[in-house]
């Protein structure tokens, strides 16, 4: 899957990073989801305008709910079947578990404001799950 992003994204550089550690985490483990990573300008593309609202929606409902006006937004996540009757389920939420939470707190205090490396962030990965939870 190809991703594309706002060229005024001010997270442009960590999420350049993470696509990187995505990107290798497949080539270790010898798989290939993820696609190209660009970006345009969100004013320009309505997908880019689009997705903005599902994400603005998606942490709204986990925050407070989708009431009022913003209450039709919530069939975007209701479950959805092909016509074949299988479940097609686009959106997820994941829970980080403590113990990665932790060990992004403690890198953190211990390293300040830089990122980790690439080699830090896969053994990382290896060691801690993140589970999802619906």
């Amino acid at each position: 899957m190809a991703y594309l992003m706002d060229t005024g994204n001010p997270y442009s550089g960590h999420i350049s990073f993470g696509h990187k550690v995505q990107s290798y985490m497949e080539k270790v483990c010898n798989s290939s989801f993820t696609g190209a990573l660009t970006s345009e300008n969100d004013e320009m593309n309505t997908a880019l305008q689009a997705a903005d609202v599902i994400s603005w929606s998606a942490r709204r409902r986990v925050a407070e709910g989708l009431t009022e006006e913003f209450a039709p937004l919530d069939k975007l996540f209701e479950k959805r079947f092909r016509r074949d009757g299988l479940a097609v389920s686009p959106h997820y939420t994941y829970t980080p578990t403590e113990k990665i939470l932790a060990k992004l707190r403690d890198g953190i205090e211990s390293r300040g404001p830089s990122l980790p490396t690439l080699q830090e962030w896969v053994g990382l990965g290896q060691r801690c799950t993140v589970r999802q939870v619906e």
